[in-house]
């Protein structure tokens, strides 16, 4: 048989019902004081940018909000609409920010993909290249970036064949493979190419892993992986 409880019935006295006020308002307190310190130490700064979008570069202006730890917690302009192109600072070569969330793949580990906040950075320190995100700060090596889509960032020297015809792109260049049009841009030298239909297969090589960047596949040490496309489905790279 089961027993009930009269809620009515049940007396707490005075002071365990102060406690507990006190212990309500001693909780409010320190989330608020955190919030508000977070707030006072994000600090805005301008900078000068560019992306491509399609065949076009987009040169804008924006306000970048970076909290006491660096990391960007948004960016306003009201001249540029952000996609999953890599934002590149115009007078800066060292760095580039990604706009949307962004799936990390390391093609030696066991579980190899990731997921990247958005506006996350990357940066060049001492011939090395890192990162700072919502999951903290490290190094970046053997790995490239993906989009879920048709994107991709590469982080190391990178061999592109096109209709057997070859490319090379530098760290932080990104090549954006549809099936009616491919665009790409090398960092290091600038340049941008946009090709405007196309036949064949498009894959990508490093020293150690291939990327059929038409697939969406990628072979590392003879092993065949799909790359994932729902990024959000993916665990937080925490370094």
């Amino acid at each position: 048989m089961k027993k009930t409880i009269d809620i009515k019935n049940i007396k707490i006295s005075p002071s365990i019902l102060v406690l507990i006020i006190l212990l309500l308002i001693l909780v409010c307190s320190f989330v608020l004081f955190f919030e508000v310190n977070d707030y006072r130490n994000i600090r805005e700064q301008t900078y000068n940018f560019y992306y491509y979008f399609g065949a076009d570069k987009i040169d804008f202006t924006a306000t970048v909000f970076v909290n006491v730890d660096d990391k960007i917690m948004s960016i306003r302009s009201d001249n540029a609409t952000l996609t999953s192109s890599p934002i590149y600072f115009k007078n800066d070569s060292t760095q580039v920010i990604l706009a949307n969330n962004m799936e990390i793949v390391f093609p030696y580990k066991n579980n190899p993909m990731y997921k990247l906040g958005n506006f996350s950075k990357i940066y060049t320190k001492n011939n090395y290249l890192y990162i700072n995100s919502e999951a903290g700060n490290g190094r970046l090596y053997d790995c490239f970036l993906y989009d879920g889509e048709d994107l991709y960032l590469f982080l190391e020297n990178t061999t592109v064949f096109i209709n057997e015809e070859r490319y090379e792109l530098s760290p932080m260049s990104f090549i954006e493979v549809t099936k009616s049009y491919i665009r790409m841009y090398d960092k290091k030298n600038d340049n941008y190419t946009f090709i405007d239909g196309y036949t064949g297969g498009v894959s990508a090589y490093t020293d150690e892993y291939t990327i059929d960047l038409s697939g969406d596949t990628f072979t590392y040490n003879n092993l065949y992986f799909l790359l994932i496309k729902n990024i959000d489905g993916l665990s937080l790279y925490e370094f």
